[in-house]
């Protein structure tokens, strides 16, 4: 229990500005680290979201060796089955002939040759995929280091 003093009817309360502004300053840090969580939860999903494996149950491996990119498709039981297959590097133009492929083969490495021809540094390989139904996709997007 608190004594408050009296004096010329007045009542008179002990300062309280250091516990209140420790209370306040308290609340401010508490709402700065939850929103940091919730913006790494966030960027966490958004990750699982894009980096996932492909909509269409295909797992993609890209290997580059030398001017050559080399795509190995995996697939889960319920995968929609591939019927055609285009390889490309973002920013170069593809060399139709060596870019796609029809009817490719699962679980073995498919080679395309010459698609990174003149590309150096880091750049992106797109695998595109049409499917038996018609659609078509990007199934694979991975950034590569060339030489």
């Amino acid at each position: 229990m608190q004594l408050i003093a009296i004096k010329n009817g007045y009542y008179l309360r002990p300062s309280s500005s250091s516990r209140t502004g420790s209370f306040s300053s308290v609340i401010i840090v508490l709402l700065i680290m939850g929103i940091i969580i919730g913006l790494v939860v966030a960027g966490f999903f958004a990750m699982g979201q894009i980096a996932g494996t492909s909509s269409e149950g295909v797992d993609v491996l890209v290997q580059v060796s030398g001017n050559d990119v080399l795509i190995t498709l995996i697939a889960d039981g319920h995968a929609n089955p591939i019927t055609g297959l285009r390889v490309s590097v973002d920013g170069y133009a593809p060399s139709d002939a060596n870019s796609s492929l029809q009817n490719p083969q699962m679980g073995t490495p498919i080679q395309f040759a010459g698609v990174a021809k003149d590309v150096t540094g880091y750049a992106f390989i797109i695998v595109d995929a049409e499917f038996l139904d018609g659609t078509q996709r990007v199934i694979k997007y991975a950034r590569m280091r060339f030489s």
